[in-house]
């Protein structure tokens, strides 16, 4: 039983080091200048003049299909560099999301990860279809997503995480 909660704390420890090294990738300078490029890019195809239609969730219109090609390219894109970050940190994607869903029953090893774990989960719903739809018809969800990404890096610099 010694040997087993050693090797789940040892496996919480990796878990955590890549969640910080996937946090730190997803408030990267860098990172974040390719993601709001191809946003800003391609936000053009998403422009609506109605304010409501901007902010509206996407469950309650239609989507032209060129909605759904251009979340592959960016899922493609941008989801490839987070699973490398994970593996180059020791670990699987599917480890990182039971990780941050709590399904693996170690959440108490995961308090003192709680801000990097929380940045990571929002910053990946990004990659799901209709969030990434809501922020690219709404240049005020882009906009304040990149301001997010801002301050937690500024956050994650001056903790050294």
């Amino acid at each position: 039983d010694d040997c087993a909660s050693r090797l789940s704390a040892s496996g919480a420890r990796t878990m955590a080091a890549s969640v910080r090294v996937v946090a730190r990738l997803l408030v990267s300078q860098s990172f974040g200048d390719e993601v709001f490029g191809f946003m800003n890019a391609h936000a053009g195809r998403f422009a609506t003049p109605d304010a409501a239609k901007r902010r509206a969730k996407a469950e309650t219109f239609e989507h032209p299909l060129e909605y759904t090609s251009l979340h592959a390219e960016f899922c493609d894109r941008f989801e490839r560099r987070v699973e490398e970050a994970v593996e180059t940190a020791g670990s699987s994607v599917q480890e990182l999301y039971n990780y941050l869903s709590g399904s693996d029953k170690e959440v108490e090893h995961k308090l003192d990860e709680a801000a990097p774990s929380q940045l990571v989960q929002t910053l990946l719903t990004i990659f799901e279809y209709e969030t990434f739809v809501e922020v690219m018809r709404d240049p005020e969800r882009r906009a304040y997503l990149e301001q997010i990404v801002r301050n937690w890096r500024r956050t994650l610099d001056s903790y050294g995480a």
